[in-house]
């Protein structure tokens, strides 16, 4: 067998093996970085669900205490009236 063709093999199977070893050099990286996305937008998603739960607790919070403060606004109205009656 000609030296040249010797070399032309052994390049061919160079650059194959080189090739395959790239893709799948390429491909683990991305694996990886996608694995890093997906955590962040889990990470994401966790603070969101608190938030919007937080937000719905202050919502309820709020909510009782406006009808604290309109009882309350009653019974001053009720105090107030009660001392007009009297005139102290």
């Amino acid at each position: 067998m000609d030296n040249t063709i010797l070399v032309a093999i052994l390049s061919f199977i160079g650059t194959i093996i080189g090739t395959f070893g790239g893709i799948l050099t390429a491909n683990k990286l991305t694996n990886y970085r996608l694995t890093q996305i997906e955590k962040k937008i889990e990470q994401n998603t966790l603070s969101y669900e608190h938030i919007v739960s937080e937000l719905s607790n202050l919502r309820t919070s709020y909510e009782v205490s406006s009808v604290k403060i309109c009882n309350l606004e009653k019974r001053l109205n009720n105090i107030e009236k009660l001392m007009e009656g009297k005139d102290i």
